[in-house]
């Protein structure tokens, strides 16, 4: 979410039309008479890409505005290709312009489920780490050695960075984070919660909720679990909890000082 005192972008979405058309939807609200804007891109820090304008075209009226572009033969953001689209947004009153926002998009579906994770339809597996507030510098050494995931205090700016350099991010809350915010993201997967955190109504809304072991499980996992990290060392049993693998294997992220993630359903 980008706000600007009175003009705010509550939230963008995207749905895929056909295999090569996609559509993404931006909601805003603020006192102005005009919002205009546009999307570009793709870009990404790993691959040459041509940028192309897309024009937004309101489709519902201030002061609770809905914003499309429909974007032909789109790339997806993935880890390994982070194809992000970005623009201004525009807020116009009495012939004067109001306020300018950025924005950034990821084009990208995420889904948990019995065969595990799977990004843009496809098999995806992670190799996580947990770091505090990493630099960018050492986001790019995680990289290169492989890792495509972390768990991380929520932080704007590293969301920013992760969603720029090809991370999925399990964030620890904190009392002041914005969850909307982050969830916005194309990098979010989901929080993790420790076994005593309480669970909050409507946590569920912001994305996966995972359990973060640092104790060993006296039972089940709980039902809100809808994946575990743990140390190497804790890895769980997979066949005594029923839990199918978010990792291909142990020997997979053995190189990387970190966590190991399993499926809850």
């Amino acid at each position: 979410m980008r706000m600007n005192e009175e003009f705010s972008v509550q939230s963008i979405t995207d749905r895929v039309l056909t295999p090569a058309l996609a559509e993404v939807e931006i909601a805003v609200t603020g006192p102005a008479d005009e919002v205009r804007g546009r999307l570009m891109g793709p870009s990404c820090r790993f691959s040459s890409t041509v940028e192309v304008a897309y024009p937004l075209r309101p489709v519902e009226a201030l002061p609770a505005a809905i914003l499309q572009a429909t974007i032909p033969e789109p790339c997806f953001w993935e880890p390994q290709s982070p194809f992000l689209y970005h623009g201004p947004v525009e807020f116009w009153r009495d012939g004067k312009l109001r306020s300018k926002l950025p924005i950034s998009h990821g084009l990208r579906s995420l889904a948990l489920g019995p065969p595990g994770l799977r990004l843009n339809s496809q098999p995806h597996f992670l190799r996580a780490v947990c770091r505090e507030r990493p630099t960018e510098a050492e986001l790019l050494e995680l990289r290169q050695a492989g890792c495509n995931a972390l768990v991380a205090p929520a932080d704007p700016d590293l969301w920013d960075a992760a969603d720029r350099l090809g991370f999925l991010m399990i964030g620890r809350p904190s009392p002041a984070m914005e969850r909307v915010a982050l969830r916005q993201h194309p990098s979010a997967l989901g929080w993790l919660l420790k076994q005593d955190d309480a669970v909050l109504p409507g946590w569920r809304d912001f994305g996966y909720l995972g359990l973060e072991l640092d104790r060993p499980l006296a039972g089940p996992p709980p039902s809100w679990a809808s994946f575990i990290v743990c140390p190497l060392e804790m890895t769980p049993s997979s066949p005594m909890l029923g839990l199918p693998r978010l990792v291909r294997s142990r020997s997979e992220v053995s190189a990387l000082p970190g966590l190991i993630g399993w499926i809850r359903f």
